[in-house]
């Protein structure tokens, strides 16, 4: 009887980690600017989009964190909690409208934040120096 039991909580168990992988794949998705992969997180809920990338290590040299918003507006980003250097992107439905390249660190309680001049409905956030790297420029085209 132990041993059924023990079986059953194992395979309970093995459910429930593989749930949770198969949600969070389905939050993974692959964007293409100028011919050049990004794997990316979405960003779609408040929580998501509050946390950002604050108090990771670090993120994959092709991964993005993108954040989806209903409306275009001139989204704020801030550097809270940040731990590297990041290009931060702007696009307006697939197109982008506006790029901070190497956005500065915190240091002490100078939190730095940037605002686009246009509106957007899509924020990409990529490791610094991934737009130079890529030649990732204004107008260029975001395949979804």
């Amino acid at each position: 009887m132990k041993k059924g039991y023990y079986r059953i909580i194992f395979l309970i168990g093995i459910i429930i980690i593989f749930s949770g992988c198969v949600k969070k794949d389905q939050k993974n998705n692959v964007i293409i600017i100028n011919n050049k992969e990004i794997n990316i997180e979405i960003a779609d809920s408040w929580p998501e989009r509050v946390q950002g990338l604050s108090g990771r290590d670090n993120l994959c040299n092709d991964c993005g964190l993108m954040f989806i918003f209903d409306n275009k507006d001139e989204y704020s980003f801030w550097m809270k909690g940040m731990k590297f250097s990041i290009d931060i992107i702007w696009i307006d439905d697939n197109k982008i409208v506006y790029i901070v390249e190497n956005a500065s660190l915190p240091r002490g309680d100078n939190i730095p934040s940037y605002i686009p001049v246009v509106p957007a409905n899509k924020v990409l956030e990529v490791n610094a120096g991934f737009v130079k790297k890529n030649n990732i420029k204004l107008g260029d085209i975001v395949k979804f």
